[in-house]
């Protein structure tokens, strides 16, 4: 006997269709982002007179080697739910370490970031979305979960908004010299282009190449897969300095088990140094 299915059934099965597969389609929508997008890779451009069609391939490279393979990883792993901001950051946090491996492993071999990680960090980048797509457990408890993750307080808001004012003040601290980069900035961009061709970097002067090169290699992997004028794609990374922030929230309130403590605790953490300590010591 034929059997009828209902609007909110068909409702639920979308869901768990899209749940499934939209890490899938989001990359192979991103991989033809960026080999379809010509590179703009000049030095220092200004940012109005970037095309648009560039800044849609720095966010799809972005996505690919800042959170696709972490969240991938997670998906395939299939743990228990860790709630949204937790995913998200550990999404992150494993996808610099996974980016990073796969330089690595291409200096090590005596290959060219600059030539070969686009190929390598697309191809990977899909093999782990497929896997995550048919790994993932289709049950109606995924509609669930997407609900929970679109649900914020009013604590997760105002930490937002700190985290959204670091980023800010980043930007416009950063990017109010438009011709140079400063500092440990101009240094650290310097480093990440040296890493892209060869490793180990040889001697710099009379100093030993610096040994933190693993963040040096993500941020070269990134720049050659963004196209973006070099200067400019290091500096769109500031983006993603509110991370420590949103982080330290979401330890300190589960340490504590309360919002409001891990927001107390974020708020003196952002503007009074080891104040935390004593707001946690409180709790």
């Amino acid at each position: 006997m034929r059997k009828i299915i209902t609007s909110s059934e068909r409702r639920g099965i979308s869901g768990i269709i899209f749940s499934s597969a939209w890490p899938a389609f989001l990359s192979i929508v991103c991989a033809i982002i960026v080999f379809i997008v010509p590179s703009y890779q000049t030095g220092l451009t200004n940012w109005v007179c970037i095309r648009p069609i560039n800044w849609l391939r720095l966010i799809a490279a972005m996505y690919l080697t800042s959170f696709a393979p972490g969240y991938c990883i997670l998906r395939i792993s299939k743990g228990e739910y860790l709630g949204c901001l937790s995913t998200f950051l550990i999404s992150y946090l494993l996808s610099l370490f996974f980016t990073s491996s796969l330089g690595f492993a291409l200096l090590v071999s005596h290959l060219s970031i600059w030539k070969y990680s686009p190929l390598l960090l697309v191809s990977i980048n899909l093999a782990l979305a497929v896997l995550a797509t048919l790994r993932f457990e289709k049950s109606q408890n995924c509609v669930k979960t997407i609900s929970r993750c679109i649900s914020f307080n009013l604590c997760d808001i105002l930490v937002f908004l700190i985290a959204a004012g670091t980023v800010a003040g980043a930007i416009i601290i950063n990017t109010s010299n438009s011709l140079f980069l400063f500092g440990v900035q101009n240094f650290y961009l310097n480093q990440a282009i040296a890493h892209s061709k060869d490793f180990p970097v040889g001697l710099q002067g009379n100093h030993a190449a610096n040994y933190d090169y693993w963040f040096f290699i993500y941020v070269a992997s990134f720049i050659r897969l963004s196209g973006f004028p070099i200067v400019n794609a290091y500096l769109s990374l500031l983006v993603f300095v509110g991370m420590p922030t949103l982080a330290f929230y979401e330890m300190t309130r589960r340490l504590t088990r309360s919002n409001i403590f891990g927001l107390i605790a974020t708020i003196m953490m952002s503007f009074q140094g080891f104040g935390w300590i004593y707001a946690l010591y409180l709790k």
